[in-house]
């Protein structure tokens, strides 16, 4: 249903829906035909910080895709939705703007242009 009122009041709109519950790494379409782009979403930070070895299995995720597009194991065009990783700048909160940030050296920078180079999308929360 909410798939349906959004693209009635707007058709163009991307669409993502947090169906992970913060219990993947892989990225993966959980929306079929209802999704425009994974919502990406990391392991809690109470687990740790962002650059966890196991948050780099997104990147490989969309490294893996020949075009950035992750597809859903049944098949199909419409099955299919851009690789996007949704991560904290902070190590401690989301949505926290003087919150320190999480990341250490170059990691969150070789990461993003991984995503990027590999046609994939990445989303900064600040």
């Amino acid at each position: 249903l909410l798939h349906q009122a959004i693209s009635r009041e707007d058709p163009k709109a991307a669409i993502a829906f947090n169906m992970e519950q913060d219990t993947k790494s892989l990225l993966e379409v959980d929306n079929p035909g209802r999704e425009d782009y994974t919502s990406g979403h990391p392991k809690k930070l109470t687990d740790g910080p962002p650059f966890l070895p196991t948050n780099l299995d997104m990147v490989t995720s969309i490294e893996h895709t020949a075009n950035g597009y992750i597809r859903h194991p049944s098949g199909g065009s419409s099955k299919v939705s851009l690789g996007h990783i949704f991560m904290p700048v902070s190590g401690t909160a989301w949505n926290k703007i003087n919150s320190p940030v999480g990341w250490k050296d170059s990691t969150a920078q070789q990461w993003m242009s991984r995503v990027l180079a590999a046609g994939g999308a990445w989303t900064w929360n600040v």
